[in-house]
């Protein structure tokens, strides 16, 4: 765990390391059009998220209301249900994607889902049962 002065020091990723090396510049290039055709939105989970491994990670529901749900299932132990909100940024965002010694950016983001309550759900106890714990 770092300390809290270490987590200050904001150190650029592996990935970013390794497009410059010896500290040179990187080239960002704008993707084309079909990239711009979905939303996107940047997650904000309350903790750090760290899977063992690759494959589904979680469920999203509600994404159409203004507090959407992301449920983390543990088979046999029950549900984590994450409730956040969507929220629309004034400030703009980009999501750059290291590729062939060059960043490129999608289009803006300007949509952010923020998660800030959990609750877990037993697998035993139904929805709204009083097995339900906040955390």
């Amino acid at each position: 765990r770092a300390t809290p002065s270490e987590s200050s020091v904001l150190l650029p990723s592996r990935g970013l390391r390794r497009l410059a090396p010896d500290g040179a510049g990187i080239p960002v290039s704008k993707k084309g059009r079909a990239a711009a055709a979905r939303p996107k939105y940047i997650v904000a989970l309350p903790g750090h998220l760290a899977p063992v491994a690759g494959g589904e990670l979680g469920t999203i529901r509600k994404l159409d209301s203004p507090h959407p749900e992301l449920d983390f299932g543990f088979e046999g132990k029950g549900i984590l249900r994450l409730r956040g909100s969507l929220v629309h940024t004034r400030a703009k965002y980009l999501a750059m994607v290291p590729k062939d010694h060059q960043l490129l950016c999608d289009e803006e983001i300007t949509s952010i889902l923020l998660f800030s309550e959990a609750r877990w759900l037993p697998a035993d106890a139904p929805d709204g049962a009083p097995g339900q714990r906040e955390l």
